[in-house]
């Protein structure tokens, strides 16, 4: 005789990137032993490795890839499934820098929300008839501002990370499509020969991202009033 067939509730969540409506199921025990031996790791790498894998196990829309959703997105995801599969509230241990000592706090999960930056756009005007339209990057793709390498190279990083982010380079009416219209290392070439004054723009973008945000408000044992705000997966889960 068959055993029986387990049925999955089902959630929806809208992503902030697209707008677009995903919907996931809780993670199974199965999935948690993924997430489980990879956290036993202790290494950063496998850890996310297994989110991205787990996340893609758990999205049941067809046309959904992990690997090219924003960061942020990868982020919100994760959180509400945590939420869904094991419990809403995660305990966070915070050392105050003032008095030196440990507060220990009680999140839910399902009170953070992604902030979007006002005014925060992902077009970038060059000049006056001449700009860029960026897309967020993914996971992998955002690690690269985490780059441990001496300045040369972490230059040379970013320049080839803004190179694989440019979506559209406007000209007036005409575009230009990244992977129609022009290469990856044509858009290098391209960068390195606008004016110094667009580093800014493209640290701006990449600065004001969407993020995960959670505020902890408290008193610390001096009775100074503190705030801490927790941002990206890294305050929640490592």
């Amino acid at each position: 005789m068959a055993l029986p067939k387990i049925n999955h509730p089902t959630f929806s969540l809208e992503l902030i990137s697209s707008g677009k409506t995903i919907r996931y199921r809780p993670f199974t025990v199965k999935e948690e032993k993924i997430l489980l031996v990879a956290q036993s790791s202790q290494d950063r790498t496998q850890i996310i490795e297994a989110i991205r894998q787990v996340i893609s196990m758990c999205v049941i829309n067809e046309d959904f890839d992990v690997n090219k959703i924003p960061s942020f997105d990868l982020e919100y995801i994760f959180i509400n499934l945590r939420s869904k599969s094991v419990n809403n509230i995660v305990e966070i241990v915070l050392r105050d820098n003032e008095d030196e000592k440990d507060y220990t706090f009680e999140v839910n999960l399902d009170e953070i929300k992604i902030v979007k930056k006002e005014n925060h756009t992902k077009k970038i005007q060059i000049m006056d008839d001449l700009g860029i339209v960026m897309r967020y990057p993914n996971f992998n793709e955002a690690n690269m501002l985490f780059d441990d390498s001496d300045d040369e190279d972490y230059v040379t990083s970013m320049l080839k990370m803004i190179s694989r982010c440019i979506d559209v380079i406007y000209q007036g009416e005409k575009l230009y499509k990244a992977g129609e219209d022009f290469t990856e290392e044509e858009a290098f070439n391209f960068i390195n020969e606008l004016p110094v004054d667009s580093s800014d723009k493209f640290r701006e973008f990449f600065d004001n991202f969407p993020e995960i945000e959670y505020v902890i408000e408290y008193k610390n044992s001096l009775g100074n009033d503190r705030t801490y705000k927790l941002t990206g997966i890294n305050s929640f889960f490592f």
